[in-house]
């Protein structure tokens, strides 16, 4: 791999050499290449050399998803260089990632005073601005560097993205296309159009360039990848059933093979779980700290942001998306113990899970007095959950199996968290984990968790609605009915559905597709 490196610098390409050694070192963090490459390439003195290698290494902690391990390597870095833009912007989008937004901003906004035309720079900052409820400022610095670099794709993807995060998917569409004028082939604007695009017809002439260049033996498998999926995405919209199949096929085996993802480690977890919880831990006792989680889970595409903006449309909830808190909190928790040593945790780290919590929650609640989670995922860790946070309502929110998994099968996600998703196999694999595991919960923890079913939600919107408001301890207010006209950002892959009215029959959008996709449907129970 490193042979590429030494080619991409002999043709000039430092820019991209360089990015290289990032990627290795995110895969391989020891590895004295690539790290003596970009080290030599920054030069300075010895000070500055030592400064450069931990920021480096830190850049590909990021890339590699190791968040706390950026942001400490940056900080290091920022006490010999408190100024530097680069380390700046890396802290910015580390405290972004460990949903901690409003520190975040203030490294931002330093880093973009310092390169006001920087992308990356202001990415983090309309992305800070947009988690924090600053929809209408991330817009504007999203625009204004849109409009001064017509041609750079970043910024033409960054004012898309944050349009559509806004609501605003025709305003994203005509963002794409009037970049698509200046750059045709740009597999990452391609990939960006399909995300608002509704197609008509495959002989649209977008659709025939994506066809092309996918068909190329000139692009990467990353390039290849995101092709991919847009091209499955403009197929579905124009109703080309069997074609949408067979390139999703094609799309998730080049993921698949990125991430390189072992459900062992998955299934191991999940035994972990069980041996750990085997009693239900002593609760703590509430306080008045605030606000109350509301903690929202399920399996990705559950309808999870669909309850999430309907909850936030309430005039006392505040909707804080999906928070990875508990993952970085709970882990630990499990490795630092075996089963065997006896509870996982004493009432002394509880409590000390539930404050830290709690501050989170504080600085991004805005006064509301509760604070909606939606990570789908901390069903993992309801056995932690009931017992540091009792007072908060946990709501499991259960959809068609059929539909989940296409829903997961047909779509992108970024990050490393979800590899199940990529693979038939692997995701019947991790559903059944999942329910196995719910199933758990509720024999260690009865009545916890409150069950609510999508359906039932598109069948009887407003029975259904005031239950939910009733067992969350909200009173009733008539504009949750009208949850389709919040404008507050969302950042998930549905952030367009939940644009619209709830309507009936989505959950039998994967019928068409189950003749070809057998692998995926045929082990599938009937609801």
């Amino acid at each position: 791999m490193f042979n590429k490196v030494r080619a991409l610098d002999k043709a000039g390409r430092k820019d991209d050499a360089g990015q290289l050694c990032l990627e290795i070192l995110a895969r391989y963090p020891g590895n004295k290449k690539a790290l003596d490459f970009l080290v030599n390439a920054a030069g300075g003195n010895a000070a500055s050399r030592a400064a450069n290698a931990t920021l480096f290494k830190a850049m590909a902690s990021f890339k590699a998803g190791r968040y706390a391990d950026a942001r400490k390597g940056a900080e290091a870095v920022r006490k010999v260089a408190p100024n530097h833009p680069e380390v700046l912007n890396l802290l910015g989008g580390s405290l972004i990632k460990l949903d901690r937004q409003e520190e975040a901003l203030e490294f931002c906004r330093k880093a973009v005073a310092q390169q006001p035309r920087n992308t990356q720079y202001n990415q983090n900052l309309a992305k800070a601005l947009i988690a924090t409820g600053r929809v209408e400022e991330g817009l504007k610095y999203s625009r204004a560097l849109a409009e001064a670099a017509p041609r750079d794709s970043m910024a033409q993807q960054l004012l898309a993205s944050t349009l559509r995060s806004s609501g605003d998917s025709k305003g994203a569409e005509g963002v794409i296309e009037r970049a698509l004028k200046h750059l045709p082939n740009d597999i990452d604007l391609l990939e960006s159009y399909s995300l608002s695009k509704r197609y008509d017809s495959v002989a649209d002439p977008v659709i025939g360039r994506m066809e092309s260049l996918l068909g190329s033996d000139k692009l990467g498998p990353v390039a290849q990848r995101k092709l991919a999926f847009a091209l499955s995405r403009a197929y579905e919209s124009c109703g080309e059933i069997e074609k949408t199949a067979e390139v999703l096929k094609t799309a998730n085996a080049l993921r698949s093979r990125e991430l390189n993802y072992h459900p062992e480690k998955d299934r191991a977890h999940f035994r972990a779980l069980r041996q750990h919880f085997n009693v239900p831990l002593e609760p703590l006792q509430p306080d008045d700290a605030g606000p109350t989680p509301i903690f929202i889970v399920g399996m990705p595409r559950s309808g999870t942001s669909l309850l999430e903006q309907i909850l936030a449309s309430h005039s006392a909830v505040f909707g804080a998306g999906e928070l990875t808190w508990w993952n970085r909190a709970a882990r630990p928790v499990l490795r630092e113990q075996t089963p065997s040593e006896g509870p996982p945790i004493d009432a002394a780290g509880l409590a000390k899970i539930r404050a830290d919590y709690q501050t989170v929650l504080h600085k991004m609640s805005g006064g509301a007095s509760h604070v909606t989670d939606k990570m789908p995922t901390n069903f993992q860790w309801i056995g932690l959950i009931a017992a540091a946070f009792p007072e908060a309502p946990i709501l499991h929110i259960r959809r068609d199996a059929r539909a989940i998994c296409w829903s997961i099968y047909k779509n992108y996600f970024g990050g490393h968290g979800l590899g199940f998703a990529y693979g038939a196999d692997h995701l019947l694999a991790y559903h059944r984990d999942y329910l196995d595991i719910m199933d758990f919960w509720d024999a260690l923890l009865p009545g916890r968790v409150t069950h609510i079913d999508y359906e039932a939600i598109t069948e009887d919107q407003e029975g259904q609605t005031r239950a939910i408001l009733d067992f969350c301890g909200l009173d009733w207010e008539p504009g949750v009915l009208d949850f389709h006209k919040n404008k507050r950002a969302v950042n998930t892959v549905s952030a367009m559905q939940v644009r619209q009215k709830i309507y009936k029959g989505s959950s039998e959008a994967w019928k068409p597709f189950a003749p070809f996709v057998p692998e995926l449907f045929d082990s599938l129970p009937e609801s």
